[in-house]
């Protein structure tokens, strides 16, 4: 069969298959779950967030959220490190973010994509990176959740150093806690 002739074919069978794809839920087949408007949400405007990060690499974040709208928040992170030992050292790092929610998943989950600003200092060095990155949030009670979130950074480092150190490098995944007020 010819390349034109294939395209055709498939192009013909998409179009048979349409009012049956339509008619789906006559006919009893299982149904995925399906990703429910963001206006389903449980979040509101101008309701806030305490959150307690573990992530897999780096110390701990406290951070702060406040939400803009059912769908959006801004997103603040803090961390600090400090080692007691010699070489003494003192880390700090700070992340902005803008969570945008993809919709829900159920009652209870909400997707959600994630840009982000970073600074921080570790030993003795200052670092930026621009992120972006995916994750889930899962509603454990009305003002309790878990989230998970992974991405990609392209980091500038050795900031103020002989040369600057220049990567794109996946995300640091890290796991957090909610609380909601």
């Amino acid at each position: 069969m010819t390349r034109p002739l294939r395209l055709s074919a498939l192009a013909l069978a998409a179009t048979l298959a349409l009012p049956l794809a339509a008619r789906a839920d006559g006919l009893g087949l299982p149904q995925l779950p399906t990703v429910q408007p963001a206006d389903a949400f449980g979040f509101a405007s101008g309701e806030k967030g305490l959150n307690f990060g573990i992530p897999s690499g780096g110390g701990p974040t406290i951070g702060f959220s406040y939400l803009l709208s059912s769908r959006a928040a801004l997103e603040v992170n803090l961390g600090l490190g400090f080692t007691l030992t010699s070489p003494s050292d003192f880390a700090f790092s700070i992340e902005l973010g803008y969570r945008a929610y993809l919709g829900r998943v159920g009652d209870r989950l909400y997707p959600f994509f994630q840009p982000g600003f970073f600074l921080g200092r570790s030993g003795g060095v200052e670092s930026i990176a621009f992120e972006g990155g995916i994750g889930v949030e899962y509603f454990l009670l009305d003002h309790f959740t878990v989230a998970g979130a992974t991405g990609v950074a392209f980091n500038v480092g050795n900031l103020g150093g002989s040369a600057a150190v220049v990567r794109i490098a996946t995300g640091t995944t890290a796991l957090y806690a909610n609380f909601y007020f």
